[in-house]
């Protein structure tokens, strides 16, 4: 998932933040947060984290829930148990066995490489890897 940097803001579990967030570093979100953000580098949102609003990042990692359209410029990752009820846009989406996602997802096109990633569990119990690229 990529190392949280001293410049990373913290949303801590039990913290409700009710408004807009601009936020020029990494961000995570344990807590939860009612409005939009945008922030600059990557997005966390941890197991128990919860947005309730739109995001526009550059790289979006959901482990928790998030109500509201996502925009990631390089990558978006719904892990296991994530759960996301919006749309998404950006150039790289990868999904969990388990994640939820209600919504629709637009590859941006514009891009030389698109690359889209899900893995899915096999009768026998391994996992298989699709890749489709544009």
């Amino acid at each position: 998932m990529g190392a949280l940097t001293s410049a990373t803001t913290i949303i801590a579990s039990g913290t409700v933040f009710t408004g807009n967030l601009l936020c020029k570093h990494a961000l995570r979100v344990d807590g939860e947060i009612n409005g939009d953000i945008q922030c600059s580098e990557k997005l966390i949102v941890g197991p128990e984290g919860k947005v309730n609003g739109d995001i526009s990042s550059g790289q979006v990692i959901i482990m928790g829930s998030v109500t509201g359209d996502v925009h990631a410029t390089e990558s978006f990752v719904l892990k296991s148990k994530g759960k996301v009820s919006g749309n998404v846009k950006t150039r790289m989406l990868t999904m969990e066995p388990e994640a939820v996602f209600n919504g629709h997802c637009n590859m941006e096109a514009n891009e030389p490489f698109i690359s889209m990633e899900r893995k899915q569990p096999l009768l026998n119990g391994k996992l298989r890897s699709v890749e489709l690229i544009n």
